[in-house]
């Protein structure tokens, strides 16, 4: 089965996705993940070599990222990188103090050179339910069975917590 490795740039960070239905997602389609908690920047030979190791150890079954970051926010495009570019990985940039819009982090994040394909999707909680939504998506999409059929409950539980109301009178 896939594996997604969610990567936040501090700890500080963590709140947000535990904020967030992301692991939610993951979990209730079946999808296994880990949660790693390093700076691009600090701890950069470290992080090279877990991204590799997980590369080796995943890549066959399937392997996801979701980078997660404020500020600067390079840790998207560092990752995928280090996979050679053979791996999706999912930027999802976060606010700072410094930048409570995360305007410097998404610029970061979407402003990628033609060849690092990093999918930006969204600024804080959204950004991070949006990835695990889309990983869960292509994952059905593929191995269909089981798999599409725990996607589709979930699609479902999605539609009637915001149901449709037309028209608005």
């Amino acid at each position: 089965m896939p594996r997604v490795i969610i990567i936040l740039g501090s700890k500080t960070d963590l709140p947000e996705l535990e904020e967030s239905k992301a692991t939610d997602f993951l979990d209730a389609c079946g999808l296994g993940w880990e949660l790693w908690i390093a700076s691009a920047h600090r701890h950069h030979d470290d992080l090279t070599a877990e991204v590799k190791s997980a590369f080796a150890t995943y890549y066959a079954d399937g392997l996801f990222f979701i980078c997660a970051a404020s500020m600067s926010a390079t840790l998207s495009g560092i990752v995928e990188a280090m996979t050679d570019m053979y791996v999706p990985v999912y930027g999802v940039a976060l606010q700072s103090s410094a930048r409570p819009d995360a305007r410097d982090a998404e610029e970061s994040i979407s402003r990628m050179p033609s060849g690092v394909p990093v999918a930006f999707m969204g600024i804080g909680k959204p950004g991070f339910e949006n990835a695990a939504m889309q990983i869960c998506q292509i994952v059905a999409m593929l191995r269909g069975g089981d798999f599409l059929a725990k996607y589709r409950a979930l699609r479902d539980v999605q539609k009637a917590e915001k149901p449709f109301a037309i028209p608005l009178r």
